[in-house]
């Protein structure tokens, strides 16, 4: 009855001790899925916002260079400027240098017009690009990618709607830039383009993702280009917070793609705008998403990633917004870990009272036994 008295408490402890942890560590296990799938809801709605906030942006540009393009002064210039076969006027150059002015708001590098052949002819700011041919590049003919330098203007034909470029190198800046473009139609018959307008914005600068930092906010919006830049590759990151950062120091812009999984999915989520079929919804998270900028490389991420749609059409671009996972999941480690040393000091409280006990009825069935 001793060593039964003495054996049964120490068994129960170990029993609790073994039951208590295991149902703290099936709670911290519903928790994490439950607080995840939040997280997952909450950056699902953050990625359709962000998208549809850049698609707007991308129509607001639009929107300015079209109604831009109706100048009758520019319209007028341009045509002389065919007539005459002049490289540049003044008055090109002060309707540019006036709408730069007054839409700083866009976060524009640069404000240009070429000719139907593809020559700059009015910039700003002012640059040796002017009087040269880019008729090569993306904004000018809308395929998709630039043509080789030497390519004969002849053979291209300027854009009939507006165009958002694949990702190249300024001539003027030799920084990275996408370009804004529309059409400029003649407003006499025939009816024909007789110039392009457009506008650049620096890699690194779109203001409608807000990109706040990383190490302060939980949530950050970056954006993807699923089109192939200069050097052919795809998934280039246009916008990131660290990027912003890299920016704002006038620092160099490495150049970060995403890794070769993603870009297959962007290519897949492009196919599906194109056909018009759904979105394959559990293709657009990831739970283990890895940071291309990020220093640490094993950290681990989730990340929703939806389309930019302009218009009603597929730009190119993607938004992904993704949440560090130890920020969604650590509160829950740490409720965990006061749990484990609540039910530690617990089980110590009862091995000291039960060695206490076993201890006094030793000693009395001791003195007991030397008495008789």
């Amino acid at each position: 009855m001793f060593l039964l008295g003495a054996i049964g408490p120490a068994v129960l402890i170990v029993v609790t001790a073994l039951m208590a942890t295991k149902s703290v560590r099936v709670a911290m296990k519903s928790s994490n899925e439950a607080v995840t799938q939040r997280a997952r809801e909450a950056s699902e709605f953050a990625a359709r916002f962000v998208a549809e906030t850049a698609g707007r942006e991308i129509d607001r540009r639009w929107s300015v260079l079209e109604q831009a393009a109706l100048d009758a002064t520019l319209r007028a210039e341009l045509r002389n400027l065919s007539q005459t076969e002049a490289k540049t006027t003044v008055g090109l150059q002060r309707f540019i240098e006036a709408q730069s002015q007054q839409n700083r708001d866009l976060a524009a590098a640069s404000w240009f017009v070429t000719t139907a052949g593809g020559v700059q002819v009015a910039r700003f700011p002012v640059s040796d690009t002017i009087g040269r041919s880019w008729a090569f590049r993306d904004y000018f003919h809308g395929l998709g990618h630039d043509f080789p330098r030497d390519t004969p203007p002849s053979q291209i034909a300027p854009i009939k709607r507006p165009h958002r470029s694949s990702v190249f190198l300024s001539g003027a800046t030799k920084h990275r830039l996408v370009a804004f473009s529309v059409p400029i139609w003649s407003d006499v018959p025939p009816k024909r383009v007789i110039g392009v307008l457009g506008m650049t914005v620096e890699l690194g600068g779109f203001g409608e993702l807000r990109p706040g930092s990383g190490n302060t906010e939980r949530q950050i919006a970056v954006l993807v280009d699923g089109r192939e830049d200069w050097t052919g590759q795809k998934g280039l990151i246009l916008q990131h917070p660290h990027l912003a950062s890299l920016r704002a120091l006038q620092k160099p812009l490495p150049h970060f793609h995403l890794d070769q999984e993603r870009v297959h999915t962007l290519t897949k989520l492009r196919e599906h705008l194109r056909d018009h079929k759904p979105l394959p919804i559990e293709k657009l998270f990831v739970s283990d998403y890895r940071d291309p900028t990020s220093e640490h490389s094993s950290e681990k991420w989730i990340m929703t990633m939806r389309p930019v749609l302009a218009r009603g059409s597929d730009t190119g671009w993607v938004v992904l917004v993704q949440e560090r996972l130890s920020d969604i999941t650590e509160p829950v480690s740490a409720l965990g870990r006061s749990l484990m040393r609540i039910g530690m000091v617990g089980l110590l409280m009862m091995t000291v009272v039960w060695l206490l006990l076993f201890w006094r009825v030793s000693r009395t069935l001791s003195g007991r036994s030397t008495k008789t």
